[in-house]
């Protein structure tokens, strides 16, 4: 069976339905879920890295091809194809990044439920499973997987923080990488640059992120 990732169309593959209280009540395909805007289940992966000193979150810019272009996401994610877990769905960060990372290293964040707009009409209803990694390697050490990544942003916690609670654009001094290079950028951001997730879900995910970090 296909596996199901955020921007390709694979019409036939099932995703597990669930109910509020997550349990799963039959399965559908992946396009019927969103039509229906019914509750299924997917795995998300924040990595971290600390630069000189300071923890940074690692933002998925996604390719321009896919839905949400250019937009600033979860370091790696996909939904759950029927009958699996978060342990399978870590594959995403294998697809997605280049590298293999046991699912035992992945430190858990707990879930949360979350909507996105889905089209112009339609919400994607999400039970999120979420994890985070952190990451001591060099950032040319990622393969970006480029049919759907255009490049890593690093932002500081700190930096992002501000983000969330500014109604405006600021400009903030990120780390980039486009799959070859590593460079210090200035980028103008505000919360309409990241894909848009509901705000508690960025809140929620800053709180544990800044919680598990090691300086």
């Amino acid at each position: 069976m296909k596996k199901c990732k955020r921007g390709l169309n694979f019409l036939g593959e099932l995703l597990d339905i669930l109910d509020e209280n997550y349990q799963v009540i039959g399965q559908e395909t992946r396009e019927n879920v969103h039509e229906k805007e019914l509750l299924h289940a997917a795995f998300q992966c924040w990595f971290i890295k600390i630069f000189d000193g300071k923890p940074y979150i690692l933002f998925q810019k996604r390719n321009s091809r896919v839905n949400y272009p250019n937009l600033l996401d979860t370091t790696a994610a996909g939904h759950l194809s029927a009958g699996e877990g978060p342990e399978q769905g870590a594959r995403e960060i294998e697809e997605e990044l280049g590298i293999t990372i046991p699912f035992e290293d992945l430190s858990s964040l707990g879930k949360i439920r979350d909507t996105l707009p889905w089209r112009t009409d339609k919400i994607d209803n999400e039970l999120c499973h979420l994890y985070a990694y952190q990451y001591d390697s060099p950032l040319q050490s990622l393969t970006l997987q480029a049919s759907e990544v255009e490049g890593i942003v690093c932002i500081s916690m700190e930096d992002f923080s501000k983000v969330i609670e500014s109604e405006g654009k600021l400009d903030f001094e990120v780390i980039v990488y486009d799959g070859q290079a590593v460079e210090s950028k200035i980028l103008n951001l505000s919360m309409f640059d990241f894909v848009p997730h509901q705000l508690a879900y960025y809140q929620y995910n800053l709180e544990k992120l800044m919680a598990i970090v090691e300086v």
